[in-house]
């Protein structure tokens, strides 16, 4: 396939995301520019108590209304909605209860990129990140499947790493409180209204160490791990995923680009290129996670094309049903321009354009503004994605052990490019 590039809106492309972010799920919209100045806690749970569960959900209510990127809501009868949901929001007790009411008011809308985030999770796991400022973090997700919390999205070189956590493993419980039930679970903010299992993030922020049971086999007894939070950012874990395996003899780099929300991932990717890749034969380029920017895809893109790429190697691509918002763009161009295989699952199908709006008692709404079928050529990505060329899929995320078929494939893929290039 040829390398060389066919001419792309680029410019438009910047432009239109200077004003609407493309996000993973979630991810960085329009940041918001400052913390609270009361602890988010303690400032949600006191709108609360003052102002009732029905003043929140309303605000949210409003919101979408004015900013969603379809006018006719996609068909949804906003304000019988609203008569539903009203009256059980003025039922609240926390708002995590309250959270999670108004997240199902939002599902009804079908769509990507709509979702309210607890306001100290979104700092904690987004805003920092956006700034390329580590927080204290697991470096994990959990997700719920068939009632049990297994690790998932684990980044490399984190506290959850580094206390022994693998992705499949189930977390039984956190300081001896049953897991699901324990206050350190927080919901990651993963959109209610597309298919997915509800994730969770864990609130490390007291800084103190966290005592995890977990099983690694269905039915075995539980064992326990120690989490000790430290400040931590997904742009550390890209850093850390680079290294070069050996293939049959083949040297074949390897780097996770955990999101694209800022320019800071573009610059470890190329001085990685430059750097500890600079010998290897074939490249994996690992795109599984969030989504970020369009300066970001637009200057990745830049390294792998036109007459004299910066890596002039080949080159093979991961996928996986958690690729989304920007990286689909990526992906979807990557294809167009024919510069490599794409080895994994089909992507999510979650890509518009959105933004970010802090309501009054400290949560976070994203809410998709803009379609942006212009930045793919008239395509719709939202709720179809792209389509590997190599299909593999991942192994299911239950007791998997750190098993990941796709990368296996991937290396695998980029051996026999390997070969293949030598050969000419």
């Amino acid at each position: 396939m040829s390398r060389h590039p066919r001419r792309t809106p680029w410019a438009t492309l910047s432009l239109g995301l200077g004003l609407v972010a493309l996000l993973s799920g979630p991810a960085l919209g329009q940041p918001i520019r400052r913390r609270p100045p009361l602890p988010v806690a303690d400032r949600a749970q006191a709108v609360l108590d003052v102002l009732g569960g029905a003043h929140v959900l309303r605000e949210a209510w409003r919101a979408t209304q004015a900013g969603f990127y379809r006018k006719d809501l996609n068909g949804v009868d906003w304000e019988a909605v609203l008569r539903r949901y009203e009256p059980r929001a003025a039922q609240a007790r926390t708002p995590r209860e309250l959270y999670a009411l108004i997240n199902r008011m939002l599902g009804e809308l079908r769509t990507s990129h709509l979702a309210l985030m607890d306001g100290g999770v979104w700092w904690r796991e987004l805003g920092d990140e956006f700034r390329g400022r580590p927080s204290l973090r697991a470096g994990c997700e959990l997700v719920r499947v068939q009632g049990r919390l297994h690790v998932a999205a684990l980044a490399e070189g984190g506290p959850a790493a580094q206390a022994g956590l693998l992705e499949g493993d189930e977390v039984v419980a956190l300081d001896g409180v049953p897991a699901a039930a324990s206050p350190l679970l927080r919901g990651a903010g993963h959109d209610p209204g597309i298919p997915g299992a509800p994730g969770f993030v864990l609130d490390l922020s007291a800084g103190r160490a966290v005592r995890v049971a977990m099983r690694r086999r269905p039915g075995e007894e539980a064992r326990e791990l120690v989490l000790e939070p430290r400040p931590f950012s997904l742009l550390e874990a890209v850093r850390n995923s680079v290294r070069t395996e050996h293939v049959e003899g083949r040297r074949v780099g390897v780097i996770h680009l955990w999101h694209f929300m800022n320019a800071r991932v573009y610059r470890a990717l190329r001085a990685a290129l430059a750097g500890p890749l600079h010998d290897a034969e074939a490249l994996v380029l690992d795109v599984r996670g969030r989504g970020g920017s369009a300066g970001v895809v637009r200057a990745i893109l830049s390294l792998f094309s036109g007459r004299r790429p910066f890596w002039p190697r080949p080159v093979v691509v991961l996928t996986d049903g958690h690729t989304r918002s920007a990286k689909e763009i990526f992906v979807f161009h990557w294809k167009r321009r024919g510069l490599g295989p794409v080895v994994g699952e089909r992507t999510q199908g979650a890509c518009v354009g959105c933004t970010f709006q802090e309501l009054s008692d400290g949560s976070v709404l994203m809410i998709p503004r803009q379609d942006v079928r212009f930045l793919t050529r008239g395509v719709s990505l939202e709720g179809r994605g792209v389509a590997p060329t190599v299909e593999v899929p991942q192994a299911p995320l239950p007791y998997r052990a750190g098993e990941d078929r796709i990368l296996a494939a991937g290396l695998r893929e980029a051996l026999r490019q390997a070969r293949r290039a030598a050969a000419f």
